[in-house]
């Protein structure tokens, strides 16, 4: 299983890179379109995670990978006050949209679970 993750946050995104290590997932962290695009195409994830506040453009991220020859599960997570950063996730086609909080608690959970479908 491989998962892109598009993200801004080096905190965040090195608390990403150890969860996904230590369940057995490959993770590509990108934030850029240009990286995004790249990553989908060479590595062919089974889940984009977006997180919601990057910089850049998360939007276009999730249109990128929606429009995707082979598009991953999308997941999108926002601040909790951001919910007009939600809508925008779901308007732009994300399959899952949460708000941080339940983002990081389920976090080993996603990866895990996706690593079972292979």
């Amino acid at each position: 299983m491989s998962c892109v993750c598009y993200i801004s946050d080096m905190i965040f995104t090195s608390k990403i890179r150890h969860t996904a290590k230590d369940v057995g997932v490959a993770l590509d962290c990108v934030s850029s379109l240009a990286t995004t695009s790249t990553a989908l195409d060479h590595n062919t994830p089974d889940l984009l995670i977006v997180d919601m506040e990057a910089s850049g453009d998360p939007l276009a991220a999730i249109h990128i990978a929606r429009n995707h020859q082979h598009p991953p599960r999308i997941l999108a997570f926002y601040a909790h006050v951001r919910t007009d950063l939600a809508e925008a996730a779901r308007n732009a086609g994300a399959d899952d949209v949460w708000p941080r909080s339940k983002f990081v608690n389920e976090l080993t959970a996603l990866l895990a679970s996706t690593t079972s479908t292979e």
